[in-house]
C-alpha cells in the first residue's frame, strides 16, 4: 500500500482525519500526510482499527522483504561457498587458525597455506585469509553455523572427526542448500 492510500483509507473511516490532511500545507509530502494522519489516528477511536490494519500489512511487508534479502544473500553467497570449498581442496585444511603460521612461516604465501573455513571464505571474497573479520566473511560463515549443530565453526572444528572431508562437505551441502 502507498503512502497516500494509507492516508486516504484513513481519511475515509473519519471526518477528523480528513481535517487534519486538508490542514496540511499545500506541498505537503506524503510521509508528511501520512505521519500527520496516523499520529491523529493514535488517538482516536474511529481511526485506529483502520491504523492498526496498516501497521500490521506495513510490518508483512517489511518481514517479507527482509526474507527476500536474505534468500538473495544466501544465493549470492553459493559461488563464495564453492571457491571456499576449492581452496580447501586445494592448499589443504587447518584447524587451529584462519591459516597455517608454520606453513606461512616457512615461506608459502597466505592465500596458498592450509586454512580454515574462515579463512577459505576471505580468500574466496578478499584474496586473503588475513581478511576473515569483515561483514561479507561472517554473513556467509553465518549461512554455515545455521547448519551445524554447534555454537561457531571453531566448536565444530574441536569435535573429533572434523577434517578437510568434514569441512569440504558442509561448503557444498550448504552451498547446494542455497541455490
Amino acid at each position: 500500500m502507498t503512502v497516500t492510500a494509507a492516508a486516504d483509507r484513513l481519511v475515509a473511516v473519519c471526518p477528523d482525519a480528513a481535517r487534519v490532511r486538508a490542514g496540511l500545507p499545500f506541498d505537503a509530502s506524503s510521509r508528511e500526510v501520512e505521519r500527520a494522519v496516523l499520529v491523529h489516528a493514535l488517538h482516536c477511536p474511529a481511526c485506529r482499527p483502520a491504523a492498526d490494519q496498516h501497521r500490521q500489512e506495513q510490518a508483512e511487508r517489511i518481514a517479507r522483504l527482509a526474507e527476500e534479502t536474505q534468500r538473495e544473500s544466501a544465493r549470492a553467497a553459493v559461488p563464495v561457498l564453492e571457491t571456499a570449498a576449492k581452496i580447501i581442496e586445494a592448499s589443504g585444511f587447518h584447524r587451529a587458525y584462519l591459516w597455517d603460521t608454520r606453513q606461512h612461516a616457512t615461506g608459502t604465501p597466505l592465500e596458498f597455506c592450509r586454512v580454515d573455513i574462515a579463512g577459505a571464505l576471505a580468500i574466496a571474497l578478499h584474496g586473503s585469509p588475513a581478511y576473515a573479520y569483515t561483514p561479507q566473511v561472517r554473513a556467509v560463515e553465518q549461512l554455515l553455523v545455521d547448519r551445524i549443530d554447534a555454537p561457531s565453526l571453531a566448536a565444530w572444528y574441536a569435535r573429533p572427526g572434523i577434517g578437510q572431508q568434514a569441512a569440504v562437505d558442509l561448503l557444498r551441502a550448504t552451498a547446494h542448500h542455497h541455490r
